[in-house]
């Protein structure tokens, strides 16, 4: 199952990735005012939380990583699914 991970701490809220979301997998949720993205609730099978990185189980993704492409900070990492390996790289700290 894909992943999509999150790092909120690089995340400037700007909501490029959610229009950019070719599957409408992405959208933004208030939190204390502010405009947070995220997968939609009712498409996320589970999440990890680690420092300030969230890490989405998304069956509905579908590895474009057009929302990695379009985030200008970087903030975003899509594990496709099957993929091996540590896909922490930079996003998820120790």
């Amino acid at each position: 199952m894909p992943k999509v991970i999150f790092d909120y701490e690089l995340c400037e809220h700007c909501g490029l990735c959610v229009d950019a979301c070719t599957v409408r997998l992405l959208a933004d949720e208030e939190v204390d005012g502010e405009a947070i993205a995220k997968p939609r609730a009712d498409r996320v099978e589970g999440v990890t939380r680690k420092g300030n990185s969230a890490i989405y189980d998304c069956p509905g993704c579908s590895n474009c990583r057009i929302c990695v492409i379009t985030c200008p900070v970087e903030a975003i990492y899509v594990k496709p699914d099957g993929a091996s390996g540590d896909f922490r790289l930079r996003v998820c700290p120790q």
